[in-house]
């Protein structure tokens, strides 16, 4: 059977190969596959086919009528012997693939997630006394506009009469901007985008500088408008994304309906960003500093209801509630990955904290009791050269209870105590060269098993003991230098740098994996800190971007008596990547799509893809025919 130079099977050729598969029809029939860009993923794609048969059937390339034309043949020695429930599984997903494959190729880059508001009754609410800059100003978001769509309120903040900013948008690029109350003529404007695109990222800005305000389309000012007069803002101003109703003592009192489409990232800020045309910038490039006053990502999966701000107001996001009762709110819908613009620039690089004396601390506010079974402790780390073995965190309460990690330039462990109750465990300290290069830590705990893991590779595994499991009701918790008592000494910080640290509820990896780039580690509700330090120089409080929020200060002990000293931020890595321009099929991330990612991704089949979770390439929870047919898609086209 010859398959013509196409990306559609007809339905004669659909059934020969699903009989071909079943080990009925005519086995000598060979699969003939022409290139260019077909025939490499499709053949490669029989044969491993073929291979999963198990007796069901057997392949071989061969290339016997000419270089350009490569052949498949199944020789049939089909039986009835039961096979696993796991095989068939694999057996009825091969099948859904093949038809799958007829929906084009294409290649997904690294992306984020976003919110999808799909009604104009979907909103999020933002508690708090959300009083913006009455001055200068900047509204920006990463934003994609639904065709056919009417004007509707991308982010509305609002108190009565007294004062409104309000950002809305159509498909046909018709948009409104308001700087004070409507019911000031001079406060509010509109107009068109020239050459607006629907159904498209793009990166709309609203800057309020002096007396004037700017608007910008990805990066290109497109309008400019006086604004005189209508700077105003009330003390307890309300706010929303989406949908907005103002309240009792606004006349008209219905609600404002949502714009729809989709919403990448959206960031409010004290003071003009931009005062001339600027290239915008990733996701992973918008960070939280002194003049962010709301940030939210969206990287939440679905079904969250409350939001992470990363903005030093930490402001609590109320998903599908409305600002005033009275009106019919509905939800957007999170956990969608952006299909159309990456989260991070390729190769770019974030930033990280130098942790260069023995003094250096962050100091963690809040009640850290995390979990006392299983846990995930992980980080990405570049120790200095003949660094001691010291702490890069621990939590503690006196005598009760203590989690650390510690590590030296040769090497690292964990140790978890319950003082006068069990006494310690603690690894032997892996002897693993880790001086001037960056490496992923892992420490995890699951059930009664505890193991370390260095760049994704196993390096210790040992059994837990079931009474360490304790946590005191108040513990405290510090990056690098930590004083447990007033009564004992300071215990020193490692030296080093630190990239990113994550602290998990659950364990996040039972096997070998490929440890995850900075764009890749999100918060969801098993995380229970998150640190990425990309925090400017001199910055005196990091975000923590877990629903706890933490608090954490820099250069602050966590005990008053011990002379503390602050991490050196701002520091730019410059050896490994934020993100790197990867393809989601390209699973084992060595810069192709090829049989090892197949072979990766049918080894952990699974409905809890955790020992390989890029496997999980559609991010559905699930490792299935979706994800074998985005890795055929991207077979000799990604990269």
């Amino acid at each position: 059977m010859l398959l013509p130079e196409r990306r559609h099977l007809s339905r004669t050729e659909l059934t020969r190969l699903r009989q071909a598969l079943a080990g009925r029809g005519d086995a000598a029939i060979p699969l003939v596959i022409r290139p260019p860009q077909f025939a490499s993923r499709f053949a490669t794609f029989l044969t491993i086919c073929a291979a999963l048969w198990h007796g069901g059937a057997s392949a071989s390339l061969s290339s016997a009528q000419s270089p350009a034309v490569t052949s498949a043949r199944f020789v049939s020695s089909h039986d009835n012997t039961a096979q696993s429930e796991q095989t068939n599984m694999k057996r009825m997903a091969i099948l859904g693939t093949v038809a799958a494959l007829t929906a084009g190729s294409g290649a997904l880059a690294q992306n984020s997630s976003y919110a999808h508001f799909g009604a104009t009754s979907d909103t999020i609410r933002i508690n708090g006394n959300t009083v913006f800059n009455e001055g200068d100003y900047t509204y920006e978001a990463r934003i994609r506009v639904l065709a056919g769509s009417a004007l509707g309120h991308i982010v509305s903040e609002q108190r009565d009469s007294y004062e409104d900013k309000t950002i809305g948008l159509a498909a046909n690029g018709s948009y409104f901007m308001t700087g004070c109350s409507p019911d000031y003529a001079t406060g509010t404007f509109s107009g068109t985008i020239a050459g607006f695109a629907a159904d498209e990222w793009l990166h709309l800005a609203y800057v309020h500088r002096g007396s004037n305000v700017y608007i910008y389309v990805n990066g290109s000012l497109i309008e400019t408008q006086v604004l005189i007069g209508c700077y105003g803002d009330r003390p307890d101003s309300w706010m929303s994304i989406g949908m907005f109703r103002y309240g009792a003592g606004y006349i008209p009192t219905p609600a404002r309906p949502s714009f729809l489409g989709d919403l990448d990232w959206i960031r409010i800020s004290a003071g003009a960003r931009y005062t001339a045309n600027f290239t915008p910038p990733y996701e992973c490039d918008v960070s939280s500093d002194a003049s962010t006053q709301l940030l939210l990502k969206f990287n939440e999966p679905a079904g969250t209801a409350t939001l992470v701000d990363e903005s030093p107001n930490h402001f609590v996001c109320d998903v599908g509630v409305p600002v005033y009762p009275g009106v019919t709110a509905t939800s957007p819908t999170l956990g969608n990955t952006t299909d159309g613009f990456p989260a991070c620039a390729p190769n770019e690089n974030s930033s990280y904290a130098h942790f260069g004396a023995t003094s250096d601390t962050i100091r963690i506010q809040g009640n850290t009791v995390f979990p006392t079974v299983d846990f995930t402790y992980e980080m990405r780390v570049r120790m200095a050269k003949g660094a001691p073995l010291n702490r890069v965190i621990s939590e503690q309460r006196d005598a009760y209870e203590d989690k650390s990690v510690h590590l030296s330039s040769m090497g690292f462990y964990g140790s978890m105590v319950r003082g006068y109750f069990c006494g310690s465990e603690n690894q032997t300290p892996t002897s693993t060269s880790l001086s001037d290069d960056w490496h992923h830590i892992a420490w995890v705990r699951s059930g009664s098993t505890a193991r370390l893991y260095l760049d994704g590779a196993l390096n210790a595994e040992w059994p837990s003991q079931p009474d360490c499991l304790g946590n005191s009701p108040d513990s405290w918790m510090a990056i690098g230098m930590i004083r447990y008592t007033y009564q004992q000494p300071t215990l020193p910080s490692f030296l080093g740098d630190i990239d990113w640290i994550r602290v998990s509820s659950t364990p996040r990896y039972f096997d070998a994996f490929t440890p995850p780039f900075e764009c890749e580690v999100a918060t969801d509700s098993q995380t229970l800190l998150l640190l990425k330090f990309n925090e400017a120089a001199g910055t005196t409080t990091l975000i923590d971007e877990s629903p706890s929020h933490f608090q954490c200060d820099v250069g602050v002990a966590v005990n008053p008596g011990g002379s503390a000293t602050s991490p050196t931020l701002g520091n730019t890595t410059t050896s490994y990547p934020a993100c790197q321009a990867i393809c989601d099929s390209d699973i084992d991330e060595n810069g192709t799509t090829d049989a090892n990612d197949i072979a990766i991704l049918l080894a952990n089949w699974s409905p809890h893809p955790k020992a390989a979770p890029r496997a999980d390439v559609n991010g559905d929870g699930l490792v299935s025919s979706s994800d074998l047919t985005l890795v055929l898609m991207g077979w000799g086209t990604c990269p």
